[in-house]
């Protein structure tokens, strides 16, 4: 992934982060209502994993889980505090049928950070590895402009920037990848205010 400012921002976020999101269930009413799409014991990759925190409730309601993250140290975490899914260090752009195919890819915020320029490639790549009939979550904030945040990481201050898009942009965007929007999942409150959308789209 081309911001490297982003990896280094998770990778010294990274206890903090697991500290934090293993105490903090805020999706997982997102995580039951998309489980309920698909088979039982489905396959799905947790793209952009982070400390595996949403990969243990995944698991933990039935899901058989591959998570993948850019983050070396979050990869880390994820193996130690949730050993019974597999976890890859691996970029987005890397992804391709040797990590297996999925009935369900879950990427909770992981593509905000992406460009603007660059998502359509990344979406196309991911929905290669979804099965037939599979559901991709994106949950994405909806908006027209990118924020920018600096964050201190380590005593240095770091540029994180979160990428918008409309409710269209997104939905054309996962279009031209093949895939076709079935249903906006739920998101509590807090999520939801804040501008967040759970879009759910299939093969």
């Amino acid at each position: 992934m081309e911001n490297r400012e982003i990896q280094r921002f998770y990778d010294g976020m990274a206890e903090e982060t697991a500290e934090v999101w293993y105490e903090k269930d805020l999706l997982l009413c997102t995580i039951r209502e998309v489980l309920g799409m698909l088979p039982e014991r489905p396959a799905v990759l947790d793209l952009g994993c982070g400390t595996g925190h949403e990969a243990k409730r995944l698991h933990a309601l039935g899901a058989v889980v591959t998570g993948i993250d850019f983050s070396a140290r979050s990869i880390a975490i994820a193996r130690e505090k949730t050993p019974e899914c597999m976890f890859l260090e691996r970029d987005f752009f890397a992804i391709d049928e040797s990590i297996g195919t999925f009935d369900g890819i879950f990427a909770a915020g992981s593509l905000i950070h992406l460009l603007p320029s660059r998502l359509q490639e990344a979406v196309a790549r991911v929905a290669a590895v979804l099965r037939e009939g599979g559901i991709f979550l994106a949950i994405m904030q909806v908006g027209e402009e990118h924020s920018i945040h600096y964050p201190e990481v380590d005593g240095e201050r770091i540029e994180r920037v979160v990428y918008r898009h409309s409710r269209e942009d997104i939905l054309d965007c996962f279009a031209r990848a093949g895939l076709r929007y079935v249903a906006e999942a739920c998101l509590v409150p807090e999520l939801a205010k804040g501008g967040w959308r759970a879009y759910c789209f299939t093969r």
